[in-house]
């Protein structure tokens, strides 16, 4: 194996998920051996082929096995509510019910459309002018009835700055409907007389646009932000586990590879806004800002 190939395979392995970091360093002073035993060669090439098989289709298999596991009961209460539908046997209950584990399962089928997306090329050919602020209008009305159910208030801030990108259309929705979803889901609740708001606004950043996305909730650590820890694959947020929310931790790790495919970056920010007695708990602005190129040029 080439010295080249060796350095391509320590940044992939310097990539793969925290949990894996004693693992990954093991890796990293085989292929360092690797370097310097030109003797060894093919041995470690198999070794670490198989090493690379074993961890990141692991991650994602684990992935799709939680996921799996999290369709069945919604799955479950929805064909038990529809026979109670058509034996007219608590009828309005189950349909309310229904109607529940229906949005169970659309959020899963996001889930699903990430990970199939996560295999798809990047196509500059496919690039389109998008106009977000229409493409975020149509994902709210998608979550009004979520939001609502929390009692937060969906609110786009405008500004006179273009908010037209270069994106494939397709892509840029799962990343804008992915993080829009995430704020809505990690907002602490508010109340029918005091909402809370999820909140998204526009500014030029350079050759970018950049969309900040904000909410209210719990605190996502320095830690999780300069590690970029929120980003990786199977990851859940340290204080979003405490409150008993669903999710495979694959999100995020998706919108941020479609980000960077197009030429951009996600940035991340969680700010102390005061304590709540009622929640019993700190509360925080959260920010997460998607920085996507205005224009590309492929030519």
């Amino acid at each position: 194996m080439s010295l080249d190939k060796s350095i391509d395979y320590a940044k992939l392995l310097a990539g793969l998920p925290r949990h894996l970091k004693s693992r990954r360093e093991d890796v990293i002073n085989d292929l360092q051996n690797l370097i310097l035993n030109e003797s060894n060669q093919t041995e470690y090439r198999d070794y670490l082929d198989a090493l690379l098989d074993t961890l990141l289709v692991g991650r994602v298999g684990l992935a799709i096995q939680s996921l799996s596991h999290q369709f069945f009961t919604p799955l479950q209460g929805a064909m038990a509510d529809l026979n109670n539908v058509e034996s007219n046997v608590e009828r309005d209950e189950s349909i309310k019910r229904l109607r529940k584990n229906f949005d169970s399962l659309a959020k899963l089928a996001t889930e699903v459309q990430l990970l199939l997306s996560s295999s798809e090329e990047f196509n500059p050919n496919m690039l389109r002018r998008v106009t977000v602020h229409s493409m975020i209008t149509d994902i709210f009305q998608s979550l009004t009835s979520a939001a609502t159910e929390k009692h937060i208030n969906l609110q786009q801030r405008f500004n006179n700055f273009s908010r037209t990108v270069s994106a494939i259309p397709g892509q840029l929705h799962i990343v804008l409907s992915n993080i829009i979803q995430n704020a809505i889901k990690y907002s602490f609740k508010g109340y029918a007389t005091a909402p809370l708001s999820v909140e998204i606004s526009y500014e030029q950043d350079g050759d970018f646009l950049r969309i900040n996305i904000t909410n209210e909730g719990c605190k996502i650590t320095d830690e999780e932000i300069r590690e970029g820890l929120l980003f990786e694959l199977g990851y859940r947020g340290e204080y979003s586990r405490d409150r008993q929310r669903k999710g495979t931790g694959s999100g995020l790790f998706i919108c941020r590879e479609i980000v960077k495919t197009h030429g951009g970056k996600i940035l991340v920010k969680s700010d102390f806004c005061g304590g709540s007695i009622e929640l019993k708990t700190d509360r925080y602005k959260n920010t997460f800002s998607i920085l996507w190129p205005i224009f590309h040029d492929y030519s």
